[in-house]
């Protein structure tokens, strides 16, 4: 994997939290009072959260297909990361990208 694929895949990986904030933002803020607006707006909002949660599902899996086909995470550790990554996932995957994902592409080997 070279370093622009890790990354993107860390802006994706991020995206829910992004996505976290804004809901929250969405939901403290007052609810319109013309009913068409409202329902507009819940419409809009709940097949966002549909996409997020399909989007997060997606990104479990490409996250434990990595786990389960690298070299880099040691044979003990892969099932303890694999449900780490399914039940921590938003947590999880900052950190398992960090340590299995970035730090070894800083590794260059050495040539010429």
């Amino acid at each position: 994997m070279n370093r622009t694929v890790a990354l993107l895949w860390l802006l994706v990986t991020l995206l829910p939290f992004a996505y976290m904030f804004y809901f929250f933002g969405e939901m403290s803020a007052p609810f319109p009072k013309d009913h068409s607006a409202a329902e507009a707006q819940f419409n809009f909002m709940f097949r966002l959260h549909m996409a997020v949660i399909l989007g997060c599902w997606v990104l479990i899996a490409s996250y434990i297909v990595y786990l389960f086909k690298t070299t880099h995470v040691p044979v003990e550790k892969r099932a303890l990361w694999a449900v780490v990554l399914f039940l921590g996932n938003m947590i999880a995957m900052p950190i398992f990208w960090y340590l299995y994902v970035w730090r070894p592409l800083q590794i260059r080997p050495a040539g010429p």
